[in-house]
């Protein structure tokens, strides 16, 4: 399978512009990602059981620095609030969007 490279080589600006629009985009996947090991690390670690099912927790089999990778409403709802304008500046910063 062919490999899709991360940057798109072209002089035309706008291949340029979508190019640069879409580095962003993944940098701010990262940062998420970065937030929410922090966010489990820091908050889900304390959960009880019964939260966890008020919270309707999901528990996912990867493990990073001993912590488990888990999914919850407050986790979505914190992550949403945190991003929000990061991810709304995105979409509406689309370079062909006229």
């Amino acid at each position: 399978m062919k490999k899709i490279p991360l940057t798109l080589k072209s002089n035309n600006p706008q291949i340029r512009q979508v190019d640069e629009w879409r580095k962003q985009g993944w940098s701010i996947v990262d940062d998420m990602e970065i937030y929410e090991w922090g966010y489990r690390k820091k908050i889900c670690l304390k959960c009880s059981k019964k939260k966890q099912g008020e919270l309707n927790c999901v528990k996912v089999e990867n493990f990073v620095d001993d912590i488990q990778e888990t999914y919850c409403d407050k986790l979505e709802n914190a992550r949403t609030q945190k991003f929000s304008k990061a991810i709304d500046g995105f979409f509406l910063g689309y370079p062909l969007r006229q």
